[in-house]
Parts: structure tokens; sequence; C-alpha cells
């Protein structure tokens, strides 16, 4: 059973009611022994194409191992969000 999730909605005015269109599960009883955490990745299909939930589950997976100090400036309010966009637009696919 997942220990945690991730779920992440559109924009509404009641966020409560929001159907999520991704959500991650998390499945750490292997973390201790194995170091291994096993995701499993849910989209809406009138929301999200498998490969765009393919695409999102990479650039989490990218940003929460690999770039944890964007995450936190992001969390703080110190993220910048023109550069960040510029700098997914210009990578290489």
């Amino acid at each position: 059973m997942s220990d945690q999730s991730l779920a992440s909605t559109p924009p509404r005015r009641n966020p409560a009611g929001a159907q999520p269109y991704f959500v991650l599960s998390f499945y750490v009883e292997l973390a201790a022994e194995k170091d291994v955490v096993l995701v499993r990745g849910d989209v809406t299909p009138a929301a999200l194409t498998h490969m765009e939930g393919v695409k999102l589950l990479a650039l989490v997976r990218e940003f929460y191992l690999d770039k944890v100090d964007e995450v936190a400036a992001f969390n703080r309010g110190s993220f910048d969000f023109e550069k960040h966009v510029n700098d997914i637009l210009t990578r290489p696919s």
C-alpha cells in the first residue's frame, strides 16, 4: 500500500472538488532494505495523454532528485519562473 501520494489538479474556484489529472503514488516499503522506491503514475485520460504523463513524471523525478535547490527556491517564493521556462524551451528533446 502506498505511503505517499502526489496529486495535481487544474486550478478551480473550489480546489476540494477538483478532479486530479495526474496522481503519483510512492511505495516506500523497499527503501530501507533495497534503496528502491516504486512509483505508480495515473493520469486522467480526458486531461492528459499517456505520453504527457510520462513526461510529467520524468520532470518530477528530475527536479526532486537532481534539482532540489530549484524546488526549495520555488517553495520559498524566490524561484525564477521566466528562466525556468526558457531553460525548458531551449533544452534538447
